[in-house]
């Protein structure tokens, strides 16, 4: 595992670049995002979701959280979007709202079988973490993200427990020390038509009911 130790949030150059080239050869890298460590691989690479699979050992289900750059890469990871959800992918993101959605025939169909054998959907989000952010502005493509623990255990914050358990998988991890705990995402549910709150997180029902008023208005 070749690691960087960032001086701050700021990811130079150098280590993006290595970072972007472990994922266009279809290797598993690990970054900061928000309050935990994410082990990460090219989402529309097969080899690549399938290393990652076996490296968080699931045997029930693929991880199904896809990081983007933009609402406009969302168009292209959701089988369907309504106005009503793209607006509010321009209104919350980047920030921690995960918008769940049927993922579209662009993933290979491996990975689609995969990432929607548990629920049908994926969810969708552009991280606020810098970190995160520069690594998947400039790979370009969406990267399918898992939380960089075995499943069912803990670890995700602490780098020293990230390189235990996945050493000889990763590829190359950016360490920036133990990350403080902090309120997950909240899950908002874009399937079916209508927009549903699946789980209240960061970002509160409040503000996500005042956009869908604004919009029907």
């Amino acid at each position: 595992m070749k690691l960087f130790t960032v001086d701050g949030d700021a990811l130079g150059a150098g280590p993006r670049d290595e970072l972007v080239d472990v994922l266009e050869h279809d290797g598993i890298i690990c970054f900061p995002a928000e309050n935990n460590y994410r082990l990460g691989a090219s989402a529309f690479s097969a080899e690549a979701v399938g290393a990652l699979i076996a490296a968080k050992r699931r045997s029930s289900h693929a991880p199904s959280l896809v990081f983007v750059k933009g609402p406009e890469m969302l168009e292209r990871v959701a089988a369907q979007l309504s106005p009503l959800g793209r607006t509010l992918a321009r209104e919350l993101w980047p920030g921690p709202v995960t918008l769940l959605v049927e993922p579209s025939d662009a993933f290979p169909p491996k990975v689609h079988k995969a990432i929607a054998k548990a629920t049908g959907l994926i969810g969708v989000r552009v991280p606020a973490h810098p970190v995160a952010r520069a690594v998947v502005e400039a790979f370009g493509k969406p990267i399918l993200v898992t939380s960089a623990n075995i499943s069912r255990k803990k670890g995700a914050t602490s780098p020293a427990q990230v390189r235990k358990n996945f050493g000889r998988q990763v590829e190359a991890m950016v360490d920036l020390g133990d990350l403080p705990p902090g309120t997950p995402s909240t899950l908002v549910d874009l399937s079916g038509g209508a927009v549903s709150i699946r789980r209240q997180g960061a970002v509160s029902e409040e503000t996500i009911r005042g956009i869908i008023e604004r919009a029907a208005g």
